[in-house]
């Protein structure tokens, strides 16, 4: 049986995902100090088993609006439902009412995942959007939304 767990995010939890290439290609653009500010938000961390599967949350931008990101490892597999309901949860207890969530234009697990979680595609190409010159789409989610 395995033991599924949410606890607050901690920086370290990044360093124990298995992360896929994509997830690691954007990895060169964070330091350790960027999920130690990201630390100071709502986040959480998926375990199961005693391994992380996920990492996610939510970085204020201002009063009433936040940007929502997601790590998980590359094994996710069936046990994407759990973290999708902690992420449905960690969203139900957010503060703002506009949530927006950045994909890559090829992404699709993230395309996905953002419509699991009632996001829609507000901008549907940014082109140029991340530091290594790479698309994206915007997706959206409006406080009291269903997913």
């Amino acid at each position: 049986m395995t033991d599924f767990k949410t606890i607050p995010f901690r920086p370290e939890h990044i360093d124990q995902l298995d992360m896929t290439p994509r997830q690691l290609g954007a990895m060169a653009f964070a330091t350790p100090q960027t999920w130690v500010c990201v630390a100071e938000f709502p986040a959480i961390t998926v375990i199961a088993d005693g391994k992380v599967l996920a990492c996610g949350g939510e970085i204020p931008m201002w009063a009433g609006r936040a940007r929502f990101w997601a790590m998980f490892t590359k094994s996710i597999g069936s046990r994407m439902t759990a973290c999708t309901r902690a992420a449905r949860l960690l969203m139900e207890n957010s503060t703002a009412s506009r949530l927006e969530m950045d994909v890559g234009l090829d992404h699709e697990e993230g395309h996905r995942f953002a419509r699991l979680l009632g996001f829609h595609v507000e901008t549907p190409r940014m082109p140029g959007y991340f530091p290594d010159g790479t698309d994206a789409a915007m997706y959206v989610r409006f406080k009291g939304e269903l997913a």
